[in-house]
């Protein structure tokens, strides 16, 4: 999870989370005590942002980021994705953000339905490229 806002945006100056705290944050989860931008400040030592507004889900928040002024925490595999970055860029921060980790639990006492399936399938593919470059996640160069 790294900070991002809209491309253009002001924001995109700051080095460090304490050029941030002054930003307009959206913070994801249920209220604004939840998500992963409050514990990301903390653990630096910083106060957290005042929270603008409150996203509970990815597309909800890729419309705020990309349409407003405000500042967000998004996985940087999602940011940099063609459809997303052309809309929001990744604020280069010193303080590293919170890697992604992908994760599917499965009930033991009975057999996943071929759609499960072909989602654990998807999320196997994906996890391949983390760790990897984000070369294969960037925008395709044309010629």
């Amino acid at each position: 999870m790294v900070p991002t806002a809209r491309r253009g945006s002001p924001w995109l100056k700051a080095r460090t989370l304490a050029d941030l705290q002054g930003a307009r944050w959206v913070f994801t989860g249920a209220d604004g005590e939840s998500g992963y931008a409050r514990p990301l400040f903390e653990q630096h030592g910083l106060e957290p942002p005042a929270v603008a507004a409150v996203a509970n889900s990815t597309l909800a928040l890729l419309s705020l980021l990309a349409a407003g002024d405000y500042v967000g925490l998004m996985p940087r595999q999602i940011a940099m994705q063609p459809l997303a970055s052309q809309f929001m860029s990744v604020i280069d921060v010193e303080e590293k953000g919170y890697d992604l980790t992908v994760g599917a639990m499965l009930r033991s006492d009975s057999l996943p339905s071929p759609l499960m399936r072909h989602l654990i399938t998807h999320l196997h593919r994906a996890a391949h490229h983390i760790g990897r470059d984000d070369a294969a996640l960037a925008p395709a160069r044309r010629a």
